[in-house]
């Protein structure tokens, strides 16, 4: 945020119940993501919830998804992608789980 919207000054309008959320970067892009990264990055291989143990297995479920001709990216391996994954193959993966 770089200053206060001019949407403040309006006598009737709420800012927090006015503005729409973008699922795209706020859901997806944000929170989705931030778990994902967080489940498998190595540095947190001590931790109950991590599961890149699991890359393979998570792989393998991956790569089985077949999702309909709507979808425009189809998720990709998690071991040698998962960096270049876009905000879509992060909504892909929360509508198939």
């Amino acid at each position: 945020m770089k200053a206060p919207s001019p949407l403040l000054q309006l006598p009737s309008f709420d800012i927090v119940d006015g503005v729409g959320i973008d699922a795209m970067h706020c859901v997806f892009l944000g929170v989705v993501k931030q778990l994902v990264v967080l489940w498998f990055n190595s540095k947190h291989s001590g931790q109950r919830w991590y599961c890149g143990s699991n890359v393979e297995k998570v792989d393998k479920r991956l790569l089985e998804i077949k999702p309909p001709s709507v979808i425009s990216r189809v998720p990709r391996s998690i071991e040698h992608h998962l960096k270049f994954w876009k905000g879509t193959v992060y909504e892909t993966l929360y509508q198939q789980f």
